[in-house]
């Protein structure tokens, strides 16, 4: 078989297999123990052993040369990004050296043993394919010279045992690599599918969510917003309105994100959708609730896994004749109630979340609202937002945020919301999901 068919079947263990940083810091780690373990060691030898012919050149030049190579790639990107050729030519450099060192000395000396080894060692931690064999190809070839220079016995011996080692290590090498390669391969697949499934799932999830995020109706103004923290999320809303007679809010959150509970949110929102669409008559919200309740219990129930899923939300229903409005809370943030004048408060009680137990508890509370007064609901992804190293943005500062835009519209006030919670953010990654509704009465 030629050398050039056998690479080319070969996988290449290269940044697609294994981190780039992690072949800097390996690279980095190797040199650095070289260079200061190899002169160290000769030093000693020299030192210890009687008749050593070493000069200082020799036995420090190959050490200060890996030095001054480590210290390269953090003075310089060039070679930062060319660590491996580096590493190439400073083993090279060596092994040159080394062979060099040994045709002055004897065949038997601790030199020829222990430095051959160490070069050989070296080999094997080269992390491309390609330069790997090209430096077994070189310690082959000097190793075969010093056949040459001394055809006895003992060096004939020697050079096939090198033979041997360096054939053992390359396939050993070639079956690790092939074991990562593969590893890495299913790992692009398994992410690919998780991918997959989650761009369904938000997709699913989108029929779901209210096709308008914003209406105006006589007596009411609503606006939502909802973003979640990966490709789909365990966050939703929707309302309710009967014309002229009352309008109905809902914000959940299904414990966790992602696809498990994406499609846990999207099957609850198309539940409580198909309640209200083939209902004869008027269902009262804590009735809804009641029946979200049984149904996540019953859909957990026929789940193969033992995952749990748990659904906090918040439900209020505001009487468009009597201007009174009504909250349910099941374990979610308690809404914010801002009168006309400015005042921030919160209104509700607490409950349990959806999901818990078939003895479902309830918080309730209700209020007048006057012409001018805003309600807003979210879920606790807002308030528990990191803004520092240890601390969240939490719910003083989320009051004061939705007070500073209190004069503005709901669509307007969404959009200065999400604009703010970006900025304190500082530019970190969504953690969690983002969903609030603005309901003003008008």
């Amino acid at each position: 078989m030629k050398l050039k068919a056998l690479l080319r079947r070969q996988p290449t263990l290269t940044s697609s297999v294994v981190n780039e940083e992690r072949i800097l810091s390996r690279y980095r780690l190797i040199m650095g123990i070289i260079g200061f373990l190899y002169p160290l060691w000769r030093f000693t030898i020299y030192f210890l052993i009687s008749g050593q012919t070493e000069s200082w050149s020799e036995r420090g030049f190959i050490g200060v040369l890996f030095l001054v190579a480590t210290l390269a790639t953090y003075a310089h990107p060039y070679f930062r990004k060319n660590i491996a050729t580096v590493f190439d030519i400073v083993a090279g450099v060596w092994t040159l050296q080394v062979f060099l060192l040994i045709w002055r000395s004897e065949l038997d000396s601790d030199f020829l043993q222990v430095g051959l080894i160490t070069i050989f060692c070296v080999g094997s931690t080269f992390l491309d394919r390609a330069s790997m064999l090209k430096y077994y190809l070189l310690c082959l070839v000097l190793t075969g010279y010093t056949v040459y220079i001394f055809p006895d016995e003992q060096s004939t011996t020697f050079f096939f045992g090198v033979l041997i080692a360096l054939t053992v290590s390359y396939v050993s090498f070639l079956t690790l690599l092939t074991v990562f390669t593969d590893l890495r391969q299913s790992q692009e697949t398994l992410a690919k599918r998780t991918k997959e499934f989650e761009e369904l799932s938000a997709a699913v999830q989108t029929l779901f969510l209210p096709n308008a995020t914003y209406i105006k109706e006589r007596g009411f103004e609503l606006a939502g917003y909802y973003r979640p923290a990966t490709a789909c999320g365990g966050d939703w809303w929707s309302f309710f309105v009967v014309h002229d007679e009352s309008v109905s809010v809902f914000v959940g959150d299904v414990t966790g994100h992602g696809p498990g509970s994406a499609m846990m949110t999207a099957s609850v929102a198309s539940y409580l959708k198909a309640i209200r669409n083939t209902s004869t008559t008027k269902r009262d919200v804590p009735d809804l609730l009641n029946e979200l309740n049984h149904y996540l219990l019953d859909l957990q129930r026929s789940l193969e896994s033992n995952e749990r899923y748990l659904m906090t939300m918040s439900a209020i229903e505001l009487n468009l004749k009597t201007k009174r409005v009504e909250m349910w809370s099941a374990g979610a943030p308690f809404p914010y109630f801002l009168k006309s004048e400015g005042t921030v408060t919160v209104m509700g009680n607490p409950g349990h979340p959806l999901g818990l137990d078939d003895s479902m508890k309830l918080g309730y509370d209700s209020l007048e609202v006057d012409t001018g007064d805003r309600l807003f609901l979210y879920t606790d992804g807002i308030a528990e937002m990191k803004i520092g190293e240890d601390r969240q943005l939490g719910e003083r500062r989320l009051a004061k945020l939705i007070q500073n835009t209190r004069t503005l519209k709901p669509q307007e006030a969404c959009a200065s919301i999400e604009k703010e919670l970006d900025r304190q953010k500082h530019g970190t990654a969504q953690d969690d999901d983002f969903t609030y509704v603005i309901l003003d009465i008008t």
